[in-house]
């Protein structure tokens, strides 16, 4: 059997096409489906277990519809985040864009979250009067034990204060501990991500101390926010291969299990 490759699409335009997103790389599954640059169709749920058994319901929800509307493409989170969970969205997802001959496109789960929380829906009442540019939002997902998935991007003021944003990566996606997601922060961070929580818990007195924001904003990354860093990307660029799951690997199985250099 040949491998299938998905599509190459040149200038796929987020803006005036059609696309699905899906989020499912850890404690919630999400899905959304934009038209014309305008999430018209939402459907999440928050999980204490793995999800599998909601996937493809909460799909039917979304996807059917889609159908109707000649769905142009497909967005998806790739992680870091459940090994379990990112295996069934990937491969869901696949078996779409075969069917379909649809194009796919993948982000890491860690910028999802950052675009979860920033949000463009809500940009009038959001970006005036909250952001003092630059600005750094650390990303951090709650991964194993005492262990986080982090990222941390530097925020750049936004041209006349709305969206698009322009922003770039400070730290890259990487699984860390508690000590060393510490020594990553700055003063005045932003912590955003289900692994707030955690942190605050393990190290709420150092924090007050380097003056990193003392309010947890203890979000998911989500569907939402996989459609809304697509649309602040612009057009996208020359897709050849499907996304592939970005896995990281814990520090506690790293010293179990040593990498080979």
């Amino acid at each position: 059997m040949t491998p299938f490759v998905a599509p190459t699409i040149k200038n796929f335009d987020f803006q005036q096409q059609n696309f699905l997103c899906i989020e499912y790389s850890g404690f919630q599954l999400s899905f959304a489906f934009f038209q014309k640059g305008v999430c018209v169709a939402y459907e999440e749920k928050l999980l204490t277990e793995q999800g599998s058994e909601y996937f493809l319901p909460l799909l039917e929800k979304i996807f059917l519809p889609s159908l109707a509307s000649q769905n142009n493409g497909l967005a998806i989170s790739v992680g870091p985040g459940s090994f379990t969970a990112l295996r069934i969205s990937l491969a869901s997802c696949y078996a779409l864009a075969q069917a379909h001959s649809w194009p796919v496109f993948g982000v890491n789960s860690l910028e999802v979250l950052l675009w979860s929380f920033l949000n463009p829906e809500k940009e009038q009442e959001f970006l005036p009067s909250f952001w003092s540019f630059p600005k750094r939002v650390a990303c951090l997902i709650k991964a194993y034990q005492n262990e986080f998935f982090v990222a941390i991007f530097q925020i750049h003021p936004p041209t006349g204060g709305k969206f698009p944003l322009s922003y770039s990566p400070v730290v890259h996606p990487q699984a860390l501990s508690l000590d060393q997601t510490l020594k990553k922060l700055q003063p005045n961070d932003l912590l955003v991500g289900s692994g707030v929580e955690v942190l605050f818990s393990s190290a709420s007195d150092w924090l007050k101390q380097e003056k990193i924001d003392p309010t947890p904003k203890w979000i998911h990354p989500n569907a939402k926010g996989v459609g809304f860093y697509w649309l602040n990307r612009g057009q996208a660029v020359e897709k050849e291969n499907l996304p592939q799951p970005l896995y990281l690997t814990p520090t506690y199985a790293e010293k179990i299990h040593p990498q080979p250099n």
